[in-house]
Order: C-alpha cells, then structure tokens, then sequence
C-alpha cells in the first residue's frame, strides 16, 4: 500500500514511531493520515510490520479526537473501540458533543464495542 513507502520494513520501535509521526503531522494528507491511523489499531495490514500494543498508541489515538480533520477524529475514536481502549472512554464520550454528527456517531458506536 501507500504507507509501505513512508514506513518501510524495520524494527518494530521505530516503525511504530514513524507511523506515530505520519498520523500526528497535519501537513499529511487526510486520507494517508487516515490509513496510517487504521495500520495503529491492525485493522490495516502492512507487509514486514507488527504493531505491538504500545500506549503510545492510545495515547496518540486519544490525541488525535481533536484533530480540526472530521475523519481523523472518526478513524481515531473507531480505532480506539478495535483496541478496546478502556483507559480512553472518558475522552470518547467528549466526542458526543462533536460539532459533526459522523464523530458524535462514532463515538457512540465505539463506546457500545469497548
């Protein structure tokens, strides 16, 4: 896929740092962002790459439901119920007061799955 070029097959540390770096820089576009998001919880697969549960990923998951992007917000709160991310609910139920009605859903359905 696209993110094999950013990440590349190395250690999984380091991967998982690059990846971090790609889902947190706002320059990105929305949707490598997005994908990058998805390759955190393993929901995306990327060849050579094992993510380990870090919590560094929660964290920057948690991090990423204030992004300005609606679907960044959306992808992290999805990715956050994939892991079960229980330590994170308090931080997803703010999402209910989400401007956009796509995050408010989100989060509800990912409050349901953790």
């Amino acid at each position: 896929g696209s993110l094999d070029a950013f990440i590349g097959a190395t250690k999984d540390k380091e991967s998982l740092n690059k990846l971090i770096s790609i889902v947190t820089d706002k320059k990105k576009d929305p949707a490598i962002r997005q994908s990058a998001i998805a390759v955190l919880d393993g929901t995306v697969e990327v060849k050579g790459l094992r993510i380990i549960r870090d919590k560094s990923i929660v964290t920057t998951l948690v991090d990423l439901l204030k992004d300005s992007v609606t679907s960044i917000r959306v992808q992290a709160v999805i990715s956050l119920a994939n892991i079960r991310a229980e330590e994170a609910k308090a931080d997803i139920e703010k999402l209910l007061n989400d401007p956009d009605k796509e995050v408010r859903q989100a989060a509800k359905e990912s409050l349901e799955r953790i």
